[in-house]
């Protein structure tokens, strides 16, 4: 999965606009994140990204970058291809 990608996944779980959420983004700062988001966050990574992280695997994560980290190679970084 592109990060892009990633990044409008995550607009989705918590009903956000397109391009709402960045990689500079605090986690549990983002506008909806409450116990039910969290869970939904955790499934959509689950599903897309192909990847099993624990709630407090995620939880240790502060930004959105800092959860790209963790899930690695399964984020790609953005192209730079027009």
């Amino acid at each position: 999965m592109q990060k892009q990608d990633f990044l409008r996944a995550i607009d989705d779980v918590f009903n956000l606009e397109p391009g709402t959420v960045s990689a500079d983004a605090l986690l549990q700062q983002i506008d909806g994140w409450d116990s039910l988001t969290f869970m939904s966050l955790l499934m959509m990574i689950d599903r897309k990204c192909k990847a099993s992280l624990s709630p407090a695997d995620v939880l240790k994560c502060t930004t959105v970058a800092d959860l790209i980290v963790l899930l690695g190679d399964r984020i790609a970084p953005t192209s730079k291809a027009a």
